[in-house]
């Protein structure tokens, strides 16, 4: 039972924050698409007034969302890594938000 804790919880570890977005509509060239909010291609924000702030942002390139300690300007910072998550971790369906289109194949 300790063992398969151990690993589950190792699992668990190896993919949180990980998951790359799920994308279902195909365009005429057969290639998924994904669209997500604009604010979340931001890099991370910068500390300009000197407060540490817990605070989290979306790290593209690594797929995750990911901690920093700074203030709360700037796109792309969110009070919590749930509503990172939320915001950056699930491709657009139908939003008014400005969008980045991303494509894979």
């Amino acid at each position: 039972v300790c063992v398969l804790s151990i690993v589950a919880l190792n699992a668990l570890l190896l993919t949180e924050g990980k998951t790359k977005p799920k994308c279902s509509a195909k365009d005429a060239t057969n290639k998924s698409h994904c669209k997500f909010p604009e604010v979340c291609f931001c890099g991370k924000p910068t500390n300009r007034q000197g407060q540490r702030l817990l605070r989290y942002y979306y790290n593209h390139t690594q797929q995750r969302c990911r901690n920093f300690l700074g203030s709360e300007l700037g796109c792309n910072n969110y009070f919590t890594r749930e509503e990172c998550r939320s915001k950056c971790l699930r491709p657009l369906k139908n939003s008014t938000d400005k969008i980045f289109d991303g494509s894979s194949e």
